[in-house]
Order: C-alpha cells, then structure tokens, then sequence
C-alpha cells in the first residue's frame, strides 16, 4: 500500500496524516485529521474551540454536535460573574453585548433570613438558547469548523482518535455534558446517582421589573432550593433544584414545588424539564491518552448550587489549550492545568457539600451572610465561581449554627 503524506510546517501533524493514512488503510475519503476535535458545542466545546485557535490559528478545529442551533438546553441561565470573567480570558465577552447586566444575588432561607450578595463584577441572565449560540458563532467566526452528527463511538488507536469510525484527531475533547459519551466510552460508568442532582427548570410571565438572581432554600428534610432568574424583559427562568440524588422520586417533588413557590406567576407548562447534574463530589478522570474531559462531562457541577458554566468554560478552554500545546500527549498538562485552577475549590465545595445538608446549617450560613458582608463574598465566591472559604467565614457560619440564627 502507498502511503502519502501531506506537506505540513508541523511535523506532527505531517506524522499523523501518515500513521492515519494507513491505519484507515483504502478509506481516502477520510479528510485531513483534526488537530483538535471537541464533541459537544456548548459552553464547554465552544470555549475548547476558542482557546485552541487562539493559540493556533490555523489548526483545524472541529466541533460536534447532534443539535442544531440554537437550541433549548436545561439551565437556570445564570452568567456569573466568574463565567464572565473567563469569557474576558478567551476575549469573548461580545457575547454578552446588548444584555442587561446584574449586581447582586438574593437568598432566602426557610426561617427568613435574607441576605443580599454583591456579585463584584456583573452578571448575567442569559437564555441558553441565545448564549449557546453566541458561543458557538463566536467559535465559528475564529475559524471552528461544525458538523452536526450524533457521536457514538470513540477509539483511541495509536496517536490519533477515531470518532464514529470516519473523523480522526490528534486530541479529542468530551464536552458533551451530563450523559456524556465520550465519558462512557472513555472509562466505561456514568455518575454515581448520590453525586447527582437534579433540577426542573421552567419559564414564567409576570415577573416584571429589573433583571434579579434570587433563590430560596426548602424547608423540608430534603436539600432543595428554589430560583427566580430574570432578564428584564421577557419570561423568567424559574426552578427548582434538590441535591439529595433520590432521582426516580424527585421529580413530582420538584414540579410541585415550583407550583408552590411561584402562585404569583404564569407558568409554561410545557417549559418544565428535568435535567441531571453530575456533582463535582465524584469525578471521573478528566483525561486519558488523547481524550479530555471537560464541563459536565467531567463531572464539575458546583455541588452547593448546581452552578456549572463557568467551569464548563474554564475547563474547555484549559482542555483547548493542551491540546494545542502538548499535541503528543494532552492528558498529564491538562489534569495538571485542572488541579492548578481548580483544586482548592473543589475541595472547598466537597467538604461544604457534606456540611450543608440540612435547614439548621443552611440556615445558619444565609444569617452570617446577611449580617457580615465578608462571610458573604467568600461563600458566594466558592458557590458561585471558583474561590474558597477563609476561616473567619467558617467559624462566623459555625458561631451562628450554635447559637442560632439571629
């Protein structure tokens, strides 16, 4: 068999167009091989394709996905202002151009205690359907190409991927979220169901006014919370979250609560949907070989809010990255990359997790909020973005759980 080789400035690149021409053997309708290819093309995917041609600009980047957008996804549609700011480090904020930014978040806990959060930098409350497409415009426009297939088969061979047995890539990226396939493929299990939540999310008429982020805390013995996301103009994103990962009995709790929340308000019913949230309590390996793990794939959903886009975006663009920088073998600068931007505040939010679990701790936390401004930027930090708790914060929240919300 002859094998021939396309021209390349990159020796790499010229090397896996000829290990792939004879891997595939007669197969010569198999274009040239990705330099990176990303499976999902939300928040996660588009932000992998940005970093990538940002470092590269003539790599060849692929994106795919079975939806064609834009398209509904299941969130509360929060920016905050920590996805923001990774927005600013891929220099893709016009993404936000037009929408009405917002300074502060309140919390309610079931014993009434309210506390009023400064974001710092804004915030946003935008539809997925309208920022997805944002997105991914912004990684077309970079130079990203689309395709629009449904992924179900992954295969690492050699130093190249094979995906659905007709696309190859030096690196391939798992950004397709909660159910991901590349996940199940890469390491054979999906989330364990007590690292799991679930949300039911909804829109509604009739809450008029300035964009707000507001959320709720249940009373009841399960840990649930309730928001109201609004964007000034149009219905609002409202829902429903329990943490307590007893999934097949959820749902009708959660619909209903949502109902007993929002009486003011008119609800689409046809807009309630359900959506799994793999915790960041329990990870998978984010990579392995060529193959990297990013957003909900990898399982980095913040287990105290059920927050996941910003860490969709940092992880796919840090997944980008390495696999422009280090393009024979991403996975070790990649997790390396992770544990630099990440550690702390995972381990911060899983020891957190296990801690507020229940109303009397819940409600303690939302006191010392309300009443020490400090307490309540640091805990918003780790439950809205990526920082960590001091230990003036834990012990005002632990003073207030012993002697009682004020």
């Amino acid at each position: 068999m002859m094998v021939t080789c396309d021209a390349s400035p990159r020796s790499a690149r010229s090397t896996m167009r000829c290990t792939w021409r004879r891997a595939m053997g007669r197969r010569s309708a198999v274009r040239t091989p990705f330099d990176v290819l990303v499976i999902g093309a939300g928040p996660a995917g588009a932000a992998a394709a940005l970093a990538a041609l940002a470092l590269e600009p003539t790599a060849r980047v692929g994106l795919v996905d079975r939806a064609e957008f834009p398209r509904d996804k299941v969130c509360g549609d929060g920016v905050t202002a920590g996805a923001v700011a990774v927005l600013r480090e891929l220099g893709t904020t016009a993404v936000l151009d037009g929408l009405i930014p917002v300074d502060a978040l309140w919390l309610s806990s079931a014993s009434g205690h309210t506390a009023r959060v400064l974001t710092g930098e804004p915030a946003y409350v935008v539809p997925r359907r309208e920022l997805d497409a944002r997105l991914l415009h912004a990684a077309t426009s970079s130079g990203a190409e689309l395709l629009t297939e449904k992924v179900t088969d992954v295969r690492q061979a050699g130093d190249h991927v094979v995906v659905n047995d007709r696309h190859a890539a030096r690196c391939v990226i798992g950004a397709d979220g909660a159910n991901s396939v590349v996940r199940r493929q890469l390491h054979g299990s999906r989330q364990p169901w007590a690292h799991t939540a679930l949300a039911m999310r909804g829109y509604a008429t009739g809450a008029a006014g300035t964009p707000r982020l507001q959320a709720w805390f249940g009373s009841g013995s399960r840990p649930t919370y309730s928001w109201l996301f609004t964007t000034g103009h149009g219905p609002a994103n409202i829902g429903c979250i329990t943490f307590d990962g007893s999934l097949r009995s959820s749902r009708t709790a959660l619909v209903t609560a949502i109902r007993e929340q929002f009486t003011d308000l008119d609800i689409d019913d046809a807009t309630l949907r359900a959506h799994q949230l793999p915790l960041s309590t329990r990870r998978p390996p984010a990579a392995r070989g060529r193959v990297l793990l990013a957003g909900d794939a990898a399982s980095l959903i913040n287990p105290l809010t059920g927050e996941g886009i910003q860490t969709a975006l940092l992880s796919g663009a840090l997944a980008g990255q390495a696999g422009i920088r280090h393009p024979d073998g991403p996975a070790q600068p990649y997790r390396r990359a992770l544990r630099r931007r990440l550690a702390r505040h995972l381990l911060h939010t899983t020891a957190a997790a296990r801690a507020v679990r229940d109303r009397r701790a819940i409600d303690a936390t939302v006191s010392a909020m309300a009443d020490t401004p400090l307490v309540a930027a640091r805990v918003s930090a780790m439950a809205l973005g990526t920082g960590t708790l001091s230990p003036l914060a834990v012990a005002a929240i632990i003073a207030r759980r012993i002697t009682g919300p004020g």
